[in-house]
């Protein structure tokens, strides 16, 4: 019986201690107070990546205000023959005004073969090194012993650079009358946040 008891005075408390707090719209604390806080302020860090030519350092950003993509045109270091391969560099950059750490990873995507007349003849190599403070230039020393293939990718930490070198190559067997023939190659350059 005693515990018949000690229940029913349990619960008639525990009644009391609810409808206590009910009434005064029930917390805890020995103070409550509410205070407004205004909103602060939030600034959006931008991913901005710069594309430089090696041999005119024509700076552009790899996307302009509108979205698009940025195009850049690069020069050669000299007409390419079936002697003497041609060498181009463009330095990409990685500038965003992030407060913290922003890594990203850009990569020549797939070279695609040229069109026209040289098509059968022509052939590119690309490979990435890192860029000093100033631009690098690119030349046969930087495809003596790196690996060379039709694509390269780098990691730029915030404000760093590299540089992904092109050598531009024209077969042995190219006929004479290609001499002094053009041919343009777009290469897509892609660039991830990681």
């Amino acid at each position: 019986m005693r515990t018949k008891t000690l229940l029913k005075a349990s619960a008639l408390l525990a009644a009391a201690v609810v409808l206590g707090l009910l009434t005064v719209q029930g917390t805890y604390a020995l103070w409550s107070r509410v205070v407004p806080v205004e909103a602060g302020t939030i600034q959006a860090a931008d991913f901005r990546v710069t594309l430089t030519d090696v041999g005119t350092d024509e700076v552009v950003d790899m996307v302009d205000v509108s979205g698009a993509s940025a195009r850049l045109q690069l020069k050669p270091s000299g007409p390419v023959s079936s002697t003497m391969p041609a060498y181009a560099g463009l330095k990409v950059s990685n500038v965003t005004d992030a407060g913290s750490d922003f890594t990203v990873q850009a990569r020549v995507g797939p070279i695609p073969t040229t069109t026209g007349e040289l098509a059968d003849y022509f052939s590119m190599a690309v490979v990435a090194k890192t860029a000093p403070q100033g631009t690098a230039g690119c030349g046969p020393d930087d495809f003596a012993a790196a690996k060379v293939g039709g694509t390269a990718e780098m990691v730029l930490a915030k404000d760093a650079s590299a540089v992904f070198c092109f050598q531009l190559m024209l077969a042995a067997t190219a006929p004479e009358a290609l001499s002094g023939r053009q041919a343009k190659i777009t290469v897509p350059i892609i660039v991830d946040q990681l």
